[in-house]
């Protein structure tokens, strides 16, 4: 597997955008002034690439903020709601992963607006309905024979 390898110039670009960040987050506070050393402390130029043995661990781009809220989280140094500003993850953003991730360990395609409506449905049903509803299915799909 071959490793993208970040230019400096992508470094400097992303190092750049989370100085900004972090004056940002100053200036509207809501974080500690020990929680932005922290920040500043993992984004690093030399944090930014995709090499872990050389201590790179932040990718770059607009993915790069769910990487370190991954890290923040992990380092135990602030409760998530910090993490979050931290990493500059909104609710909605958060929200709308959390839903993904749902939506992708119930093994549902969220493209898929049929099968989002069919899961949606099945999670407000009684434990009863649902029975009916799977042996439904499973006739339907040929897997059990009718009662």
């Amino acid at each position: 597997m071959t490793i993208r390898q970040i230019s400096n110039e992508e470094r400097q670009s992303a190092y750049r955008h989370w100085c900004e960040h972090q004056e940002t987050l100053r200036k509207h506070g809501g974080v500690s002034e020990e929680d932005l050393r922290l920040l500043a402390m993992m984004t690093q130029p030399n944090c930014f690439g995709y090499d872990i043995d050389k201590g790179e661990v932040i990718g770059v781009g607009p993915e790069a903020k769910w990487d370190l809220l991954e890290i923040l989280k992990q380092s135990g140094a602030a409760d998530l709601d910090v993490c979050m500003r931290l990493a500059g993850v909104s609710d909605a953003e958060m929200q709308a992963f959390n839903r993904e991730m749902e939506l992708h360990s119930a093994g549902i395609d969220s493209k898929n607006a049929a099968e989002v409506e069919m899961y949606e449905g099945m999670k407000s049903m009684s434990p009863v309905e649902l029975d009916r509803t799977i042996a439904a299915l499973e006739t339907r799909l040929g897997l059990k024979p009718p009662r």
